[in-house]
Protein backbone atom coordinates (compact mmCIF):
# COMPACT_ATOMS: atom_id res chain seq x y z
CA UNK A 1 0.00 0.00 0.00
CA UNK A 2 2.68 2.35 0.60
CA UNK A 3 4.88 1.47 -2.68
CA UNK A 4 1.10 2.51 -4.67
CA UNK A 5 0.89 5.83 -2.52
CA UNK A 6 4.34 6.91 -2.87
CA UNK A 7 4.20 5.66 -6.54
CA UNK A 8 0.87 8.14 -6.41
CA UNK A 9 3.10 11.26 -5.01
CA UNK A 10 5.77 10.94 -7.42
CA UNK A 11 3.61 11.00 -10.66
CA UNK A 12 1.39 13.65 -9.17
CA UNK A 13 4.56 15.75 -8.62
CA UNK A 14 6.21 15.17 -11.99
CA UNK A 15 2.99 16.16 -13.27
CA UNK A 16 2.52 18.85 -11.97
CA UNK A 17 6.53 20.10 -13.25
CA UNK A 18 5.67 19.35 -17.06
CA UNK A 19 4.00 22.84 -17.22
CA UNK A 20 7.06 24.39 -15.63
CA UNK A 21 9.13 22.72 -17.51
CA UNK A 22 7.65 23.30 -20.90
CA UNK A 23 7.64 27.00 -20.03
CA UNK A 24 11.10 27.22 -19.71
CA UNK A 25 11.92 25.67 -23.20
CA UNK A 26 9.98 28.49 -24.80
CA UNK A 27 12.55 31.33 -24.36
CA UNK A 28 13.95 34.02 -21.68
CA UNK A 29 11.50 35.66 -19.36
CA UNK A 30 12.64 39.08 -20.37
CA UNK A 31 13.45 40.15 -23.96
CA UNK A 32 16.48 42.50 -23.85
CA UNK A 33 16.12 46.04 -25.86
CA UNK A 34 18.52 46.16 -28.65
CA UNK A 35 20.32 48.91 -26.16
CA UNK A 36 21.39 46.29 -24.00
CA UNK A 37 22.53 43.88 -26.16
CA UNK A 38 24.52 46.19 -27.57
CA UNK A 39 26.26 47.34 -23.91
CA UNK A 40 26.55 43.14 -23.58
CA UNK A 41 28.59 42.75 -26.90
CA UNK A 42 30.68 45.85 -25.73
CA UNK A 43 30.89 44.90 -22.26
CA UNK A 44 32.15 41.44 -23.37
CA UNK A 45 34.30 42.83 -25.96
CA UNK A 46 36.33 45.10 -23.10
CA UNK A 47 36.69 42.20 -20.78
CA UNK A 48 37.90 39.36 -23.52
CA UNK A 49 39.91 42.10 -24.15
CA UNK A 50 41.66 43.38 -20.75
CA UNK A 51 45.16 41.42 -20.37
CA UNK A 52 44.22 41.18 -16.65
CA UNK A 53 41.41 39.03 -17.38
CA UNK A 54 42.66 36.20 -19.84
CA UNK A 55 42.49 33.67 -17.33
CA UNK A 56 38.87 34.33 -16.48
CA UNK A 57 35.75 32.46 -17.34
CA UNK A 58 32.85 35.01 -17.73
CA UNK A 59 29.28 35.44 -18.68
CA UNK A 60 27.98 39.24 -19.51
CA UNK A 61 24.18 40.20 -19.25
CA UNK A 62 22.70 42.83 -19.16
CA UNK A 63 19.10 44.39 -18.69
CA UNK A 64 18.22 48.21 -18.73
CA UNK A 65 21.75 48.94 -18.19
CA UNK A 66 22.36 47.03 -15.56
CA UNK A 67 25.39 44.58 -16.02
CA UNK A 68 26.00 41.11 -14.05
CA UNK A 69 29.15 39.16 -14.73
CA UNK A 70 29.42 35.78 -13.37
CA UNK A 71 31.79 33.15 -13.72
CA UNK A 72 35.31 32.03 -12.50
CA UNK A 73 38.35 33.86 -11.20
CA UNK A 74 42.13 33.46 -11.59
CA UNK A 75 42.21 35.47 -8.12
CA UNK A 76 40.15 37.97 -6.35
CA UNK A 77 42.11 41.08 -8.12
CA UNK A 78 40.39 40.02 -11.11
CA UNK A 79 36.94 41.22 -9.81
CA UNK A 80 37.93 44.94 -9.23
CA UNK A 81 39.27 44.80 -12.97
CA UNK A 82 36.13 44.15 -13.91
CA UNK A 83 33.99 46.60 -12.27
CA UNK A 84 36.66 49.26 -13.80
CA UNK A 85 36.44 47.82 -17.38
CA UNK A 86 32.19 47.64 -17.46
CA UNK A 87 31.82 50.92 -15.84
CA UNK A 88 33.84 52.08 -18.96
CA UNK A 89 31.53 51.07 -21.12
CA UNK A 90 28.95 53.69 -22.54
CA UNK A 91 25.22 53.20 -20.79
CA UNK A 92 26.13 50.89 -18.12
CA UNK A 93 24.11 52.26 -15.29
CA UNK A 94 25.26 49.48 -12.35
CA UNK A 95 27.99 46.68 -12.61
CA UNK A 96 27.64 43.48 -10.52
CA UNK A 97 30.16 40.71 -9.69
CA UNK A 98 28.63 36.95 -9.30
CA UNK A 99 32.34 35.07 -9.56
CA UNK A 100 34.58 32.76 -7.56
CA UNK A 101 38.19 32.78 -7.52
CA UNK A 102 40.71 29.94 -7.89
CA UNK A 103 42.77 31.64 -5.11
CA UNK A 104 41.64 33.99 -2.77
Amino acid sequence: MKKILIGRLIAAASLSLGPLAMAQDIGPAVKQSEADVHVQQEVRDALMNDERLASAMLVVSVLEGRVSVTGMLHDVSQETEIYRVARKVPGVRQVTVFADSETQ
